[in-house]
């Protein structure tokens, strides 16, 4: 995977599909970007398609790596795997924010994403009801941090227990992840 900050474009040459995408090679431009005529093709095959295949269908799957959530459709690459499947429908479908550190620090407000935030209270946070009383909040300072309030309790899972830990979204410090790697993170179950 490249780097969030690289914003270099490799190559704007479209490789023969049918909606006129440009691969371009740039993990900040999701490493897609629309052609000239790609969203009029898009919308137009959208509804054909999904006219034909089920009438009331309001959200389709495509093959690629972008999400477009103004559009309420993925487009994925045909090699990529179930895990990444899951990953980009988390955001599209779950409203779910990207977890990847970089060393970035969050300034802004509270993120509308379900799974980051900037609040360590544990009362009123967005995953409160998945933190155990005994873990302590926050649970992990510093950037892309792992368990850092002391030893990890007997049977702790990095993928499914909960607490905030710093680094969300694609910052390292400043924000909150739920989790210390789940999907939205490490592309992994």
């Amino acid at each position: 995977m490249g780097c969030w900050a690289d914003d270099t474009v490799i190559s704007t040459t479209i490789r023969n599909t049918a909606l006129g995408y440009i691969y371009g090679g740039s993990w900040a431009h999701c490493w897609l970007e629309d052609g000239a005529n790609t969203s009029t093709k898009v919308k137009r095959g959208t509804l054909h398609l999904g006219s034909r295949l089920q009438p009331s269908r309001d959200h389709l799957e495509h093959h690629g790596v972008r999400r477009l959530r103004r559009r309420r459709f993925q487009i994925v690459t045909k090699g990529v795997g179930w895990d990444v499947l899951a990953h980009e429908f988390g955001h599209s479908t779950g409203g779910l924010a990207d977890e990847y550190c970089t060393s970035r620090s969050y300034s802004g407000g509270e993120p509308g994403a379900k799974n980051v935030t900037v609040n360590t209270n544990r009362a009123t946070l967005k995953s409160r009801h998945f933190v155990d009383p005994a873990t302590p909040v926050p649970t992990a300072t510093g950037s892309c941090a792992g368990y850092t309030a002391g030893a990890k309790p007997a049977g702790w899972s990095d993928n499914h227990d909960a607490g905030p830990f710093e680094g969300g979204g694609t910052n390292g410090t400043r924000m909150y992840r739920p989790v210390i790697n789940c999907g939205m993170r490490g592309n992994s179950p």
